[in-house]
Parts: structure tokens; C-alpha cells; sequence
């Protein structure tokens, strides 16, 4: 209610040129007494005490103005955004996702909204047709940390998603048996003309294994960490003035 949650911004490039294709926005809490408190404690607190649409909202809400900024230096760029079940089964939520984005000027094929797979296990009925009317705005929906295991290739042809985020475990285990899910996930993502991005990048050599296989996009440490809207645009104008001749 305060709105001190923050948002930070990760890098998504082309696994082909690594040019910059996206960002995510991911919510950060720096607070006075306590410092900086990591997602991976406040974000299940939310959750647990139903919190999750309302923190999901106000990342969406603070991370559109800064898009704006962005698209002015890659008119391209294309935000994503994490929604949790909670949030897609709030009331009116379609349309308040609606009016934030026709407030910020901003395109609506500019969004692409993200939906775990565990998401579709909460009611996948109202789910999917929460989705199906997003879609209907223009809004673009990619299914995230694919590969857990919750969806079946007929709910894939029933969402009708725009991408796929390959789970980052797959990708930390790809000398293992996340090889063959990821080759898997790819195969489905041709199948369907599906847009699939690689999660937890952080090496060299996992970045060129994912380009040998063709993966379209690459995010992770290897590829950038997250960070304030200042930051990034510092980092793509580094990134223009490092391209020219």
C-alpha cells in the first residue's frame, strides 16, 4: 500500500546477435530497517497472505511508464510481466490490465504477459478463459518455466501462447537430462510457432549450446542482471555506442 516495492529490469536478447529483444520486470524491496530483502522471501509472503495480485499489479503498474523510456532507444522492445493465478483471477483484472496499458501509450503486441504452467492447475477453466480474453486485447501470453511437467500438448493448442520460457533448471542441467527436455520443448515451440526463450543463462558455453540448438532468446546472469530502470537505459546506450563503426 505504501508502494515501496521497486522494479529492476533483466536483459532478454536474440540468442542469434544478442541483440536486445525484451526485458522482464521482477519486483525488489529494499527496506529501511531490513535492507535489501531477495524475492525469494517477500514473494512467497505475498502469496501466502494474498497479496500476490496486488504486488503483481503494481509491478505492471510502475514497470509501463519506464517501457515508454525504453522503446524511445529500441522502438521494438517488448516488456514482460509475471502474473500469478491469483491475479488472473482477481475480478475486473482483464480490465484493469487493459487501462494501465492504454494509459502508458503503450502497444498491446509491446506486452507479453507471463503464466506458470503451475498456474493452469489452479482453475484451469477461468484460467484459460481469462487468457483467451487478453488475447482478444491483443496482449501477448507466454507459458513460463516450461518444462515442469503440468502442461499437455492439447492445453498448449488450446491457450494458443505467444512464446515459451524454457525452465532454468533445464538449462543448469543441459549436460544431463535437461538436454532432451530442451530439445523437446524446442521441437513442440516449431511445431507451433512458438517463440521460446532460455532462462538462467549464465555461461558462455550455455549460451552457445542454446544457439546451436535454436533457441530464439537468452536471459540470465550470463547475459545481464537486473537492474533499475537508470541502469538499463546506461546499458543499452553502452550497448548502441559499443555497435557503431
Amino acid at each position: 500500500d505504501e508502494g515501496r516495492i521497486d522494479v529492476a529490469f533483466q536483459p532478454i536478447v536474440s540468442a542469434v546477435d544478442g541483440r536486445l529483444t525484451a526485458v522482464e520486470a521482477l519486483a525488489r524491496w529494499n527496506d529501511a530497517e531490513r535492507g535489501r530483502v531477495p524475492p525469494s522471501r517477500f514473494v512467497p509472503v505475498a502469496e501466502e497472505a494474498g497479496f500476490s495480485a496486488a504486488l503483481d499489479l503494481q509491478v505492471l503498474a510502475k514497470a509501463l511508464p519506464a517501457l515508454v523510456a525504453l522503446r524511445r532507444e529500441t522502438p521494438a522492445l517488448v516488456l514482460q510481466v509475471n502474473l500469478a493465478p491469483p491475479c488472473l483471477l482477481r475480478p475486473r483484472f482483464v480490465e484493469r490490465n487493459d487501462g494501465l496499458v492504454r494509459s502508458a501509450g503503450v502497444p498491446p503486441e509491446a506486452m507479453l504477459l507471463e503464466v506458470t504452467e503451475s498456474a493452469l492447475a489452479a482453475d484451469p477453466d477461468a484460467i484459460t478463459g481469462v487468457i483467451e480474453r487478453l488475447r482478444a486485447l491483443g496482449l501477448r501470453i507466454a507459458l513460463d518455466d516450461f518444462g515442469t511437467g503440468y502442461s499437455s500438448m492439447a492445453r498448449l493448442a488450446e491457450l494458443k501462447p505467444s512464446a515459451l520460457k524454457i525452465d532454468g533448471q533445464c538449462v543448469r542441467d543441459h549436460r544431463g537430462d535437461g538436454d532432451r527436455i530442451i530439445r523437446s520443448i524446442l521441437g513442440l515451440a516449431k511445431a507451433f510457432g512458438l517463440h521460446a526463450t532460455a532462462e538462467f543463462v549464465e555461461t558462455d558455453e550455455q549460451r552457445d549450446y542454446l544457439r546451436t540448438l535454436g533457441c530464439d532468446a537468452l536471459q540470465g546472469y550470463g547475459i545481464a542482471e537486473p537492474m533499475p530502470e537508470d541502469k538499463l537505459l546506461a546499458w543499452v546506450e553502452a550497448r548502441a555506442l559499443s555497435a557503431r563503426p
